[in-house]
């Protein structure tokens, strides 16, 4: 069964365009292995994206990626959900609740 936030098309935007971001990441050099990610406020609502832990980049895809509440916790029952967010969640959420202008 699909969540329904899995349907939002916002989420749905935000996971496609992280995916896609992590693929720029590894083209220029940015990154290696799996250390390194960008996350992506989600408009209107209480959550991000960002990557799941210790994922190749060449195997991420938009239904991989982790939706995440403003606590940093993966939303559960949501594409993803299953995988622990990067190690870096605790950072990013931080910089979300603290910095709205943050996207």
């Amino acid at each position: 069964m699909t969540h329904e936030l899995d349907r939002d098309p916002r989420i749905m935007a935000m996971r496609g365009e992280i995916a896609a971001l992590h693929g720029e990441l590894t083209k220029y050099g940015l990154v290696v292995w799996t250390g390194g990610n960008v996350s992506g406020r989600v408009q209107g609502t209480d959550y991000f994206v960002i990557k799941p832990s210790g994922v190749a980049y060449e195997d991420l895809t938009a239904d991989n990626m982790v939706l995440c509440s403003m606590d940093g916790l993966p939303v559960e029952g949501t594409l993803g959900s299953e995988r622990s967010p990067s190690s870096d969640t605790a950072a990013h959420a931080y910089v979300y609740r603290n910095m709205p202008q943050v996207g």
